[in-house]
């Protein structure tokens, strides 16, 4: 399960706790678009500068690079 859905549905009447969970997944959400936005711009540069190698290279040497299951 996604961690920031986890923390989104998790049930709790301590509401510290529920705002904590709420910050946490806003965090990791603004940490995957700014992740996603660095991975689109690397590709892009990428692709202009070995237009050679296949945008499924691409995918698979990004993922290697950040430790993805492909």
């Amino acid at each position: 399960m996604d961690i920031v859905k986890l923390l989104r549905e998790s049930t709790t009447s301590d509401l510290d706790a529920f705002i904590l969970g709420e910050l946490a997944a806003d965090e990791i959400e603004r940490l995957r678009t700014n992740q996603s936005i660095l991975i689109t711009s690397f590709r892009i540069n990428m692709m202009r500068l070995c237009p050679d190698y296949s945008p499924e290279e691409f995918d698979k040497d990004i993922a290697t690079m950040i430790g993805e299951k492909e």
